[in-house]
């Protein structure tokens, strides 16, 4: 049993962390490619944790993390039973490259996501693709902060601030006041 595939409670709401496997390769991420290939918690021990969740006394707010949740195949059918079981609040924990495709963005509000918290670095492509590690990523990103918020998905920054980046926080704040 590995500690990252329980319910986090110890929060005023609860982290459901799905696995580690992501499509991206963060400079600082702390966790290791090679940890990838850990058991995934299956979608049926996931549909488990959350119906477990459904029913405690807890704030009904769900977060879900990786890793990365949305390569997930079955990330639509947990959301979804998630929404089914009274969950109010849904929010994936998110790099939004995959959001970049507004069907799936679209299908995901539809089961019941409304809330993200996106990892966007930089306002400067090089930069953001830089820490990311995966070229193309910042386009893709800011497409999906916008197509989620043309879904009316609540959307919450969360960048790391770094050596690259730091220098260029003001211009951050501008370019999000700027396009979303």
């Amino acid at each position: 049993e590995n500690t990252y595939d329980k319910i986090e409670s110890n929060l005023p709401y609860t982290i459901l962390r799905l696995g580690l496997a992501c499509n991206a390769n963060c400079l600082f991420c702390n966790v290791p490619p090679e940890s990838y290939s850990l058991k995934e918690m299956s979608t049926q021990e996931a549909k488990k944790e959350i119906a477990r969740l459904a029913s405690s006394d807890k704030q009904l707010r769900l977060d879900i993390s990786g890793g990365e949740p949305t390569i997930r195949r079955d990330l639509i059918d947990l959301i979804n039973h998630a929404s089914k079981n009274n969950i109010k609040t849904i929010q994936v924990q998110t790099n939004a490259i995959l959001l970049s495709d507004k069907a799936y963005a679209r299908k995901l509000k539809s089961v019941g996501l409304n809330k993200l918290f996106v990892s966007l670095h930089s306002s400067m492509p090089k930069i953001h693709d830089s820490l990311v590690g995966l070229k193309g990523a910042f386009k893709r990103c800011v497409e999906g902060i916008k197509n989620s918020l043309e879904l009316n998905i609540e959307v919450a920054l969360n960048p790391v601030i770094t050596t690259k980046s730091y220098k260029h926080l003001l211009q951050y704040i501008k370019f999000v006041k700027n396009n979303f």
